[in-house]
């Protein structure tokens, strides 16, 4: 979990092919240039799962969604920290 700008309200998840999948129907599509800059930066940190995406009420917390095969290894803890640094850095600057 880490601390954004309170404005932000999003739910999301990145499949492995970097497609946005909305778990809850009802909820507004997520951000388009805020998805553009997740994706960027969950490239440049080498995902290889499903990511899910909150950010709200000033926190942001992101995970990789559960494996059939297993757990995460040291490079996957090593990749979600750099992508919810690099998000947290971003939105400070605010990149919409």
């Amino acid at each position: 979990m880490f601390d954004i700008p309170i404005e932000y309200e999003e739910f999301f998840v990145l499949d492995k092919s970097m497609r946005v999948i909305r778990r809850l129907p009802e909820a507004n599509r997520p951000d388009p240039d805020l998805v553009k800059e997740v994706k960027r930066i969950t490239g440049l940190c080498g995902s290889r799962h499903p990511l899910s995406v909150t950010l709200g009420k000033g926190c942001g917390l992101i995970y990789f969604e559960p494996l059939v095969t297993g757990g995460e290894n040291l490079s996957d803890v090593d990749s979600l920290y750099c992508i919810a640094e690099k998000i947290r850095e971003n939105l400070a600057g605010d990149i919409s």
